[in-house]
């Protein structure tokens, strides 16, 4: 089948129900992201490129399957985003969204986002992708781990990965924006803790 031309979402994202919040804190990161005055401006994009994305959770019971609706979303939508977890890796309907996907010709723009569980661990209760992946040979090329110990802190990790998955949906190298986000992240800590202290130092004055 051939690719559909009319985009209307940028992304789809498909998470368990069980991880509904990643799916919810991943959306509004993803749609919400100002990428760097120099690197929007050179490619025309908008101060905030990435929008409208069509979130859906997993509900396994009280649905048939991967419905014609749902796939429609999926041929209207410029990339897939699985939220992969133990859940995620055991559910039929995750598996069927996969393989339509695939079906279709997209597994390029297939993104996996880890938030649990071990990637080809091998064991049911904490592999993290879905059997379908491997038994379609599908590559996976772009595949970030809010889990992964790069820095001390955890808040800052899982920044890194955001600004890894958003540096492969705009087509860009990482480095080009993750040091500029994770200044900025860090003005922004450093903001909160001001005015935190602020707030304690007036309580303790009056």
């Amino acid at each position: 089948m051939e690719e559909q031309t009319t985009v209307r979402f940028y992304a789809f994202i498909c998470c368990y129900f069980k991880d509904t919040k990643w799916g919810k804190h991943l959306r509004r990161n993803l749609e919400g992201y100002k990428v760097p005055t120099t690197l929007y401006k050179r490619n025309g994009w908008k101060r905030k490129p990435i929008n409208s994305i069509f979130l859906f959770s997993i509900e396994e019971r009280g649905i048939g399957g991967f419905h014609g609706g749902l796939k429609g979303y999926l041929e209207n939508s410029r990339h897939f985003i699985v939220v992969c977890s133990p859940h995620s890796a055991k559910s039929r309907v995750m598996a069927e969204a996969i393989s339509y996907f695939h079906s279709i010709g997209r597994s390029k723009d297939i993104h996996f986002f880890i938030v649990d569980g071990i990637p080809d661990s091998s064991d049911r209760e904490t592999e993290c992708f879905n059997p379908v992946v491997k038994k379609l040979g599908i590559t996976v090329t772009s595949c970030v781990n809010i889990n992964e110990k790069k820095y001390r802190w955890s808040w800052l990790n899982r920044q890194r990965a955001y600004v890894q998955l958003i540096a492969a949906l705009l087509g860009v190298e990482a480095d080009l924006i993750l040091q500029h986000h994770k200044r900025r992240a860090i003005q922004k800590f450093v903001i909160v803790l001001v005015a935190f202290i602020a707030v304690l130092v007036a309580l303790f004055a009056v």
